[in-house]
């Protein structure tokens, strides 16, 4: 693993062929790899077998307001994103209330995925009223930032509310992270605010569990 010879994500043969390998036997490599398993190294997953586990990234969105590629760059991994869906359609209830607007009235929906080196980590859906920003479809999210976009349509985002859950994927969402429905996921529901207290955008991301991590930094008051 060190030498890259099982890279991040990739599955560790079976056991048999790593106790001919490695010449013990294997009660002794089933001992190692629970070793390897406990200091993180490794994950045995059920339906998938012993996959060597990435380091997490620390996502600091909590404490400040920052990009995602921006955060992810700076810890030496390579971001990218995907977009899955972009189109208009109506508000629905849970929308419209984070959001301040009428059921119903029309948004720009977003569904992106993001990576971390190539490997799925974050599926994002946000949605912004067209009333708002009437043209944001038509930029490339796939190469631009909403929030950058927000700024230099000249309505950045001043302040965020951000709810964390815990959650279990759907079926379609562990399929597009690349995980079993079972495994454990961080979810955020976000609304993003302009400066005049207007809510702008709501999103809702879930992170998986075994590549990211979230730091919150916490100063007593006066």
């Amino acid at each position: 693993m060190c030498d890259g010879t099982y890279p991040p994500g990739s599955l560790l043969p079976a056991e048999p062929e790593l106790a001919e390998a490695y010449g013990v036997s294997r009660p002794t490599l089933r001992q190692a790899i629970q070793l390897l398993a406990d200091a993180g190294y490794v994950e045995k997953r059920r339906r998938r077998g012993t996959v060597v586990r990435r380091r997490k990234v620390e996502q600091r969105f909590m404490d400040a307001l920052m990009s995602y590629g921006a955060d992810v760059e700076a810890q030496g991994a390579i971001p990218a994103t995907r977009v899955l869906q972009a189109r208009i359609q109506g508000a629905s209830p849970e929308v419209a209330e984070a959001l301040g607007i009428g059921e119903g009235d029309p948004v720009a929906s977003l569904m992106r995925l993001r990576y971390l080196d190539e490997e799925p980590a974050v599926l994002l859906r946000t949605w912004v009223p067209t009333s708002v920003f009437p043209g944001l479809l038509g930029h490339d999210f796939e190469r631009e930032g909403l929030y950058d976009v927000f700024a230099e349509s000249g309505l950045p985002v001043e302040t965020v509310r951000r709810v964390l859950e815990a959650a279990l994927p759907d079926p379609v969402e562990a399929e597009l992270l690349a995980i079993d429905e079972g495994q454990p996921c961080f979810l955020f529901k976000s609304v993003g605010r302009a400066k005049t207290g207007q809510a702008i955008e709501y999103s809702v991301a879930l992170y998986r569990g075994d590549v990211n991590t979230f730091t919150v930094t916490l100063t007593t008051e006066d």
